[in-house]
């Protein structure tokens, strides 16, 4: 089947089973599953040879970091880390050299998998020949910063140009070389990548540092592609054959085609490892029209009972797909099917606390259809923490089900099934930022690209200089209030100090859509220095504000941390939410009278996935504190300042701008995606947090 790309970030895995047996392909970021098994072989005797490839542009994947570093220009050299090619040359006449540095970063491989075999491809533009391109294992951490003398911006190479053998790279023997360069123009090569080193990047990451290019031939002009190429097919990739050992034992059927059959009257249980975020997908053909086939999903086998299946969809006997929504079938498209016709089911579960899922069909040779979107759990279904099980039941004619695949949502892909209007990855790849919803929102990086590091998922991440770098992006209704009633803002920050220095009025708006104050103002996300001329002192509080297009006082929702609670350095999820549609019990009353009707609405805010109080602080939180009424306006949406005259000095990652309110639920899912911690922590007149 045609293997569906994941959203977010995510590499394809190949498993083949190891005898005459076809291919199984699964889209995953752990361990391949595998639906069934041979007749007569048992999976657990047997050990599996995968595929993991990594490219960005290729299933979601965006982790590659690379660029060129050069001696030109003297000094500390130079660096190029936005161009879609990079130059690889030692030009003795002009008296500079220029390396190019290349590694995939947030690779991983099931848990136990020993890589057997890596390789590397790369596309290159030659028209001069002769070349004598050689490829070295780098030892030490770097990043975009990197020029011919640093390696970031506060560490050096050993060497200059990374020539340090044993300090730079592993060794004076190269990784790979070729020589066979005709000035042929542009070609793809791969290259072998030694086993072990590359299982050394899986087991240790810090290790993953990549390759430096170089060429040694003398006045030979060579050019790489980039990550940045606009041709996904010519960016670089990496190639990983591992094995996993045995697999679990599953229904014995098809020998040729890694399926099953259900007969009519049977049911068949298909299990993989329990899951709560992710994606499953499996081809389904009814053997006849007008059938009764059902697919579902549970914890633990369904024990031939409809009522253990959380989420299903059937080929009904009206000749029609349909998927379960609470107490009934039912269907957001008409979906026919035919005998004989395979049709590719993909189930999203977001996040199983929410009890919702969709699903949808893809009809052989056609294009996905949605048979049903955010579909409620079965009515009477029985509580569940986790799914691991596929059952299918075949009440008339025979049920074949294929290529079963289950892959744990990604953080991106987790924040893309909650559908927002616009997504940034914050990744500094280049001069500008993707809007990952395919909403076209890209962001432009102002007074350079920022520097990159990691997020705790070890995820790419942009960071500010604090002086004068921002992310703009146009104005645009879906990012304004009024256009919905209600909106959610969230971001992950990481603060390199607490003191911000262009801070005059001692904080910083690090994002928001307020560009020159009167009369563009709307909303802002803040953050408080740790000494401020507040009374109280607001030392290091997180606000979310809104606006009147005059600016002036907003109307905002507080996070007020203990003194010493937040540091520098560590990462904070901080998600700021707007609503005019409702107001709390505690916005009226007040001497002059506060006007909630003519002024209604409420602000929140969570950090680490704890909520303020809001009845603590009243009448902090309404919107007719300062009888705010917010207008959309054509100010630009900024990401590491909004006037221009604060800015945020650290790193800023995975901002998303929703048009309704997330709910705890979603809230706490994306801090648990990144982290892999449970949120905790009260919120008072103070707040803490379980995990700062």
């Amino acid at each position: 089947m045609p293997l569906a790309a994941n959203r977010g970030q995510g590499a394809i895995y190949v498993r083949a089973i190891k005898t005459e047996y076809a291919l199984l392909l699964v889209g995953s970021l752990l361990q391949p599953l595998i639906g069934c098994r041979p007749p007569d072989l048992s999976l657990s005797s047997l050990s599996s040879a995968d595929t993991a490839s990594f490219q960005t542009g290729t299933s979601g994947y965006s982790g590659t970091i690379d660029g060129l570093i050069t001696s030109s220009g003297g000094g500390i050299g130079a660096n190029d880390f936005t161009s879609a090619s990079s130059l690889v040359m030692n030009n003795t006449t002009g008296g500079y050299e220029a390396r190019a540095l290349v590694k995939w970063s947030n690779i991983s491989l099931p848990a136990g998998a020993t890589v057997t075999g890596a390789q590397v491809s790369f596309t290159w533009e030659d028209f001069a020949g002769g070349h004598d391109m050689k490829a070295y294992y780098l030892m030490n951490s770097w990043d975009t910063s990197a020029k011919w003398a640093p390696r970031t911006s506060t560490l050096n190479w050993n060497t200059p140009g990374a020539k340090g053998v044993g300090t730079d790279i592993t060794s004076s023997t190269p990784a790979f070389e070729d020589t066979n360069w005709t000035a042929s123009g542009v070609s793809t090569r791969p290259y072998t990548l030694s086993a072990s080193v590359v299982q050394g990047w899986i087991d240790t990451p810090s290790t993953n540092q990549g390759l430096i290019l170089t060429n040694a031939t003398a006045n030979k002009q060579l050019f790489v592609y980039t990550s940045r190429n606009t041709t996904a097919a010519y960016r670089p990739q990496l190639t990983i054959t591992y094995t996993t050992g045995g697999g679990g034992a599953d229904a014995a059927v098809d020998s040729a085609s890694n399926c099953f059959t259900v007969a009519t009257g049977t049911w068949n249980d298909d299990s993989f490892t329990a899951q709560t975020s992710f994606t499953a997908e499996f081809d389904a053909t009814p053997s006849a029209a007008g059938v009764d086939e059902v697919m579902g999903f549970s914890q633990g086998s369904a024990a031939q009972s409809f009522t253990n299946l959380q989420a299903a969809a059937r080929f009904a006997t009206t000749g029609v797909i349909e998927a379960r929504n609470a107490g009934a079938y039912a269907a957001d498209n008409t979906i026919t099917y035919s005998a004989g016709t395979t049709y590719h089911f993909r189930f999203v579960f977001d996040d199983i606390r929410t009890k919702t899922y969709s699903v949808f069909v893809t009809p052989s040779g056609g294009s996905e259809v949605t048979l049903g979107s955010n579909y409620a759990f079965r009515t009477g279904a029985p509580a569940v923490t986790a799914l691991d099980d596929l059952a299918t039941e075949a009440g008339t004619g025979t049920l074949q089900v294929c290529n079963l695949s289950v892959s744990s949502m990604t953080y991106n892909g987790l924040v893309l099934a909650d559908n927002p209007v616009a997504f940034w990855g914050m990744t500094a790849g280049g001069t500008s930022e993707t809007d990952l919803t395919g909403n076209g929102r890209t962001g432009t990086y102002v007074n350079s690209t920022p520097t990159t590091s990691s997020m705790p998922n070890g995820d790419t991440v942009a960071v500010f200089n604090g002086s004068n770098q921002y992310l703009t992006v146009a104005s645009n209704a879906s990012l304004s209030i009024p256009t919905t009633h209600k909106m959610t803002w969230e971001a992950w920050i990481r603060p390199t100090t607490l003191e911000f220095p262009t801070s005059p009025n001692h904080y910083v708006n690090f994002m928001g859509k307020c560009e020159h104050y009167s009369p563009t103002c709307e909303w802002e996300a803040r953050m408080y220095d740790t000494t401020t001329t507040d009374q109280p002192p607001r030392y290091n509080r997180l606000s979310a504000y809104a606006f009147n297009s005059s600016a002036g006082f907003g109307a905002g929702a507080d996070f007020q941390p203990t003194s010493g609670l937040i540091q520098a350095g560590h990462w904070y999820h901080v998600v700021g939410e707007y609503t005019t549609l409702t107001t709390p019990s505690d916005c009226s009353g007040g001497t002059p009278p506060r006007d909630p009707t003519t002024y209604p609405g409420q602000i929140d805010i969570w950090v680490d996935g704890v909520k303020w109080d809001q009845a603590v602080h009243a009448p902090t939180g309404c919107m007719d504190q300062y009888t705010v009424t917010p207008v959309a306006n054509n100010s630009s949406f900024r990401i590491g300042t909004v006037e221009a005259d604060s800015f945020f000095e650290g790193a800023i990652g995975k901002v998303a701008i929703y048009n309704y309110l997330l709910t705890q639920d979603q809230i706490t899912a994306h801090y648990e995606a990144m982290t892999g911690l449970v949120p905790g922590g009260t919120c008072g007149d103070t707040c803490t947090l379980t995990n700062p």
